[in-house]
């Protein structure tokens, strides 16, 4: 039980933790906007689960208005929202 509270403890660290956010966003258009995010994203790496928290905030707050079609928006900001739950 210990060992995977641990491991959950430092999953943000792992390259594929934003991999379902990047994947939805390479579903939507695919805008400089997006390219600029996905590359973004892709290059973050948190130190602590609370940066990582800050920058999925900023995302969600800041970043998304260029996601089109609007239904895909809709599901980049469900699962930045799932990843903040799991960091929660």
């Amino acid at each position: 039980m210990q060992e995977l509270e641990k491991d959950r403890a430092v999953s943000f660290k792992a390259p594929a933790f934003f991999n379902s956010v990047i994947s939805g966003l390479r579903a939507s258009s695919e805008s400089s906007n997006s390219k600029k995010l996905i590359a973004d994203i892709a290059a973050f790496t948190p130190q602590s689960r609370q940066e990582a928290q800050e920058f999925l905030q900023d995302i969600l707050d800041n970043r998304l208005d260029t996601v089109y079609p609007v239904f895909q928006r809709w599901e980049v900001i469900r699962r930045v929202k799932n990843l903040l739950k799991e960091l929660n």
